[in-house]
């Protein structure tokens, strides 16, 4: 099964770490741009730096 996520939108709360940064990373690898939601600035903005660097999609929102 193959599902098409290019150009979607995704909000990802905890999105700075484990399971939401690894989601995150994944939907923006399959071209969705990536909104991380999380209360840890420091690393969300790490996860969404990692994300441009790969030409990904991302921005961070406390």
């Amino acid at each position: 099964m193959s599902i098409n996520i290019e150009g979607l939108k995704f909000v990802i709360t905890g999105g700075a770490a484990g399971m939401g940064a690894a989601t995150a990373k994944l939907a923006a690898g399959y071209g969705a741009s990536v909104v991380i939601a999380d209360l840890n600035e420091e690393k969300s903005r790490a996860v969404v730096d990692e994300i441009r660097s790969k030409n990904g999609r991302a921005w961070y929102k406390q």
